[in-house]
């Protein structure tokens, strides 16, 4: 998709900011999500914006006067490349949590700093530390910010923002998955010019694309050919434009650029700014994003939660249970599925519980171009648990587990179909297939169907 741009241009500047799948999270370890961008105000000074959002779930709350209360600071570092000169700004934050409050749930602490900053190169360091456990997580990023009467050209990064109907004020979006309950998505950017010629053409693009949204086929099927959506994840060559807007405008010294849109469906998108002067001189930048469901990471309606039942249903079942069309009914045949076989209530609930409490920690950890739930890791994870550890490197991951299934070794490996590529948001990782993996999976099918799943976690 870029290099079909870069081919035509004298000058290109490209970027996006970190948007790739989610870490797993480990309590006590500090993890967050950020955007930092340059800004230019109406009176031409310039300021550097850092948007944070904390992840609540990666921190360690506790009691407090029958409070839960997790305490971190956060510490924002920002040198100039050239003189050395720092910015270094550090706050304590209190983040409260009720005591029903569960462990997997996802919420997150949203945060919006703007500094004062002269315009030059930099260096931003961000270091979020809980204070139950003194761990630490630092991130850091370069920053350019541009002088609004000298700069001959500079286009920001694109800033990605949402607003839901009990807010009304817009939060940054600093990773690739949007649940669905939006009232309006923005996207805005910044270009600043002081050259002879400021004549541009602006074009702003929404694209959306095909892309596999199936979930995981078993772990004895066939290995996917190259050349399917499976493996590519999403099919990035046959672009679908959704909405395209062009102008052209004079601009002196810097101007905003700003887009809405409210009725987006699930999928996967991605925001292009495409800016071009008289001279053939073409400079573009891109948002990739992808909208899932309303209720997304969680399963809240009798449909969602049938539908992960896939991994552990026969064909026929499946079938089945997704042609009722009321919700009780739906409800219903969930329940005669898990009784069927396990037979007690109280070992029935405790197997529901577990099951999908890993479907939705598969969302939050694995979700990509599909919910997380579907890919390859989530159908391990959720079949199978976290690994014991995990060997990583050279576009392979391989999960280790104590498993007795009469294989040589207890590992689980995939591939990851987009290693070294850059222009693609995420890894793509897609399970090693074999049929020497059926009896591994059915057997483990099985100990969730009769309940025994819950003697390998006690």
């Amino acid at each position: 998709m870029l290099l079909a741009f870069v081919t035509s241009c004298s000058k290109v500047y490209t970027g996006q900011p970190n948007i790739g799948n989610n870490p797993a999270h480990t309590r006590g370890v500090p993890q967050f999500s950020y955007f930092s961008t340059s800004d230019v105000l109406e009176n031409n000074d310039t300021q550097a914006i850092i948007f944070v959002d904390i992840v609540d779930n990666s921190l360690i709350f506790k009691n407090y006067s029958d409070t839960l209360l997790s305490k971190v600071s956060l510490e924002h570092k920002i040198v100039n490349n050239e003189d050395s000169n720092v910015i270094d700004k550090k706050y304590n934050i209190i983040i409260g949590k009720s005591k029903n409050h569960k462990y997997y749930d996802y919420s997150s602490s949203y945060k919006e700093y703007a500094y004062k900053i002269a315009p030059g190169d930099y260096s931003l360091r961000i270091t979020l530390t809980d204070l139950h456990t003194n761990l630490r997580t630092t991130k850091e990023i370069e920053l350019k910010i541009p002088h609004p009467k000298q700069s001959s050209f500079f286009l920001s990064d694109i800033r990605f923002f949402e607003k839901r109907e009990s807010n009304t004020n817009y939060k940054s979006i600093n990773g690739y998955n949007v649940n669905s309950d939006f009232d309006s998505l923005k996207f805005n950017y910044q270009i600043t010019s002081n050259t002879k010629d400021n004549d541009f053409s602006i074009q702003s693009t929404l694209y959306t694309y095909n892309y596999d949204d199936a979930p995981a086929k078993p772990m004895s099927d066939r290995n996917f050919r190259a050349s399917s959506i499976e493996y590519r994840g999403i099919d990035y060559v046959n672009e679908e434009i959704v909405e395209r807007s062009s102008r052209k405008l004079y601009i002196d010294e810097s101007i905003t650029i700003e887009k809405n849109f409210t009725n987006l469906e699930k999928g996967n998108y991605r925001y292009e700014a495409l800016i071009e002067n008289s001279e053939g001189e073409k400079y573009f930048k891109i948002r990739d994003f992808s909208i899932k469901s309303k209720n997304y990471p969680y399963l809240n309606t009798a449909s969602e939660l049938a539908r992960p039942l896939y991994y552990l249903m026969k064909n026929e079942e499946y079938q089945k249970i997704n042609t009722f069309k009321s919700a009780d009914s739906v409800k219903k045949a969930i329940d005669l599925f898990w009784l069927q076989e396990i037979k007690n209530s109280v070992t029935a609930k405790k197997v529901i519980e577990l099951y999908y409490q890993r479907v939705e920690e598969s969302n939050l950890q694995f979700s990509s171009f599909k919910e997380g739930w579907k890919t390859d890791l989530g159908m391990i994870y959720i079949l199978f648990g976290p690994p014991m550890y995990v060997d990583q490197g050279f576009g392979k991951m391989t999960w280790y587990y104590e498993f007795d299934a009469g294989l040589v070794d207890p590992k689980i490996v995939f591939q990851d179909t987009r290693h070294m590529n850059t222009k693609f948001p995420f890894k793509n990782y897609i399970l090693v297939r074999s049929s020497d993996l059926f009896n591994l999976q059915y057997t483990q099918i099985q100990s969730w169907r009769d309940g025994s799943i819950l003697k390998s976690v006690q």
